[in-house]
Parts: structure tokens; sequence; C-alpha cells
């Protein structure tokens, strides 16, 4: 099942939820009645005839299944659907909080901070061409592995990106070029947000990693530049593209 992280959770999606929470924990088929009172005892009413609607919607979509007039059960495609609900539901939530964290100068502030950004990390992609020893090489590219696996994780892949910048910025070997950098992401919590709006908006970060990775493993400074360059040129066009859409829903 391949259920969109990237659509809107609903209040039709979140009733659905909860009502398909809450058949899972019972084992015997269940009724709108119960629903309703186990929905108002987590503080939200909801009336019966509404819970009958949401039912048959979700008998025609195969999520649940009437047992006579004893009420309903989960599906067994019900019950995976669940799972990608409970993905959907945290991928949305975790997108406003960003969204909170940014406030209403978040357009011109990340794109200001990434223009420095893309000053200081490419001149530390340049620097790790030159200077990076094996064993930091090697640590590199086991971040780019791991990155390829929690490609659904947002907060996984955040932390990623994180480590992939901090490697290199150690392996530049240039102490003031790294404090200045963990000045400008690190405090600001940066890694997780840009790496959110490129997902919404469609972008990979791991493509762009391993051009750099490439670049610095040929001890080549000039495409380690070009490459690092590049990347954050796309992370500032996805940024842009990113509010121009917000902008263009509300």
């Amino acid at each position: 099942m391949n259920y969109s992280k990237d659509v809107i959770f609903t209040q039709n999606d979140d009733l659905e939820y909860r009502i398909m929470k809450i058949m899972l924990k019972h084992i015997e088929p269940i009724g709108s009645g119960t629903i309703c009172e186990e929905l108002l005892s987590e503080g939200i009413q909801v009336g019966e005839a509404k819970i009958g609607r949401m039912l048959r919607r979700m008998d025609y979509k195969n999520l649940t299944k009437r047992i006579g007039y004893q009420g309903r059960i989960l599906t067994d495609y019900g019950r995976e659907y669940l799972k990608e609900l409970e993905k959907k539901r945290h991928h949305n939530h975790y997108g406003l909080e960003l969204l909170s964290i940014l406030g209403k100068s978040a357009p011109e502030e990340l794109c200001d901070i990434l223009a420095v950004r893309k000053v200081l990390e490419r001149e530390a992609a340049r620097l790790a061409a030159l200077k990076a020893t094996e064993e930091e090489i090697e640590r590199l590219q086991r971040i780019v592995d791991g990155s390829k696996k929690i490609l659904s994780s947002e907060p996984g892949t955040a932390e990623h990106d994180s480590s992939f910048h901090e490697t290199i910025a150690d392996m530049s070997k240039n102490k003031v070029l790294k404090s200045t950098l963990n000045l400008l992401v690190q405090n600001k919590n940066l890694h997780p947000i840009f790496g959110h709006i490129r997902r919404r908006v469609g972008s990979s970060l791991i493509i762009d990693h391993i051009k750099i990775l490439e670049a610095i493993k040929n001890r080549s400074p000039e495409e380690a530049e070009k490459a690092m360059g590049e990347h954050i040129e796309t992370v500032i066009r996805d940024v842009r593209k990113y509010f121009n859409e917000k902008r263009e829903e509300y």
C-alpha cells in the first residue's frame, strides 16, 4: 500500500483514524453506539448518525466489515491502511510543528542563511577533498549509505543530513569555518526544517549528497565545491517553491 505522506491529514481522516483505533482494541464486532461512547470518553463528541455514515463509507472502502447486527470489525486491509494512516498523521503533525518554528519571516530568513551557507559549505567541501583522511571519507560513505535506508523517515533523514554536513565541516580541518556553520545551522534547528521542505516539494537530499561524496572521494576540490554549491542552490529553490505554494493555498 502506498498512502501519500504529503497529503493533508483532514478532519475526516482524523475521525476515520480514531474509529479504526477503537475497533482495533475490540476482538468482537462493535457498533456506532459503542464507538460514540469511546470517542466521548476521549473528549470528542460526534453524533451516532455521522459515525454510521462513516462506517458505511469504510465498508465501501473495504476497511471494515459488517457482521450481521452485531456490529463491524476491521478487515485485514483496514489494519494495513491504519498503519499507513498513522504515518500520514505523524508526518502532518511534524510538518505543522516545523512551520510554527519558522514564523512569518521564514522565506527571507531561510534564504539569507542559505546564501551564507553556500559560501562556507563550498569552501568546506573543497577543503575536505584536499585534507580528509581515508577514515573520514569512509565515515561519510556510511552516513550516505545509512540515508538510503531511511528515506521514509523524515526525522531520521534530517539527522543524517545534519551528520553529513557536520562531517564535511570536520574534514575541512578549519575550526573557524566549522564553528560558524554550527552557529548558522545547529542553533536554528534548520536541518529538519530544510529536510521537511525538500520532501514536500519532491526533492531528494541523497542524490546531492552522493555527488558531493564522489567528488571528495576522487580528491577533486573543484568538483566538490561545485557539487556543494549546486546542492545549496537546489535547497534555496525548494524553499522558494515551498512558500510560493503555501501562499497559493491561502
